[in-house]
């Protein structure tokens, strides 16, 4: 595994850019502001039932300048992921504001716990696509940090959250999913056991009546 520059986190995923089929509109700095909405949606699935506030620094980088900002996030179920993308235009407005038109801008969020005493235990970088695709993005933890494990799987989980909030944006928080099946499939099973195929298909009788018909095709039925 790869170390970051401080040698502590661990880059636990990466994100690879997103189909340009998806982007909406905005610009670069739009296709920013919806990865920064996704990763706090995510975050917020992670740890709502063990936190009720997201603390986040968010440092705005460009070429010998960035520019930071502290951010608290409070979400509701209810709220919509586009909702959640026009509070995040508006409270990063004056920190885009001081970077320098035409260059290239890339964003670092710390997320902040009481769980951890180093600032910077989780820490995701969304990088700029050139190609005009979404950003990169990349998810770095401390190997003892509490929300490691599940920190292991949040660029696959990022990913299919994005897709699912950008092709329905208006849709509730807790209606835009993170799982991909084959974890739902996984969690089902866990939960209730293995799924049967052939008594979870459903079948008529007069289907099940014929079926026996040609099995047993020399016996005599009893009706």
């Amino acid at each position: 595994m790869l170390t970051t520059s401080n040698d502590r986190k661990i880059k636990v995923g990466r994100a690879p850019l997103a189909g340009t089929d998806q982007l909406p509109e905005g610009g670069a700095e739009g296709r920013i502001r919806n990865s920064i909405a996704a990763v706090i949606v995510l975050l917020h699935k992670y740890s709502s039932r063990l936190v009720d506030q997201l603390f986040l620094k968010i440092k705005v980088c460009q070429p010998g300048y960035s520019h930071g900002k502290d951010l608290n996030y409070t979400l509701s179920g209810d709220e919509t992921f586009y909702s959640l993308v026009k509070r995040i235009e508006g409270e990063l407005e004056s920190t885009f504001e001081k970077c320098v038109p035409g260059k290239h801008r890339a964003v670092e969020i710390d997320w902040i716990t009481n769980r951890e005493g180093d600032n910077s235990a989780y820490r995701v970088s969304i990088n700029p696509a050139i190609n005009g695709d979404l950003p990169e993005v990349i998810f770095s933890s401390e190997p003892s940090s509490f929300f490691h494990v599940v920190f292991e799987n949040a660029a696959r989980h990022y990913k299919v959250l994005i897709k699912n909030a950008l092709q329905a944006p208006f849709d509730e928080l807790k209606n835009i999913d993170y799982l991909s099946y084959e974890e739902l499939t996984e969690i089902i099973s866990g939960a209730y056991g293995p799924v049967d195929e052939q008594i979870s298909k459903p079948e008529f009788l007069d289907e099940l009546f014929n079926q026996t018909v040609k099995r047993f095709s020399n016996s005599t039925a009893v009706v």
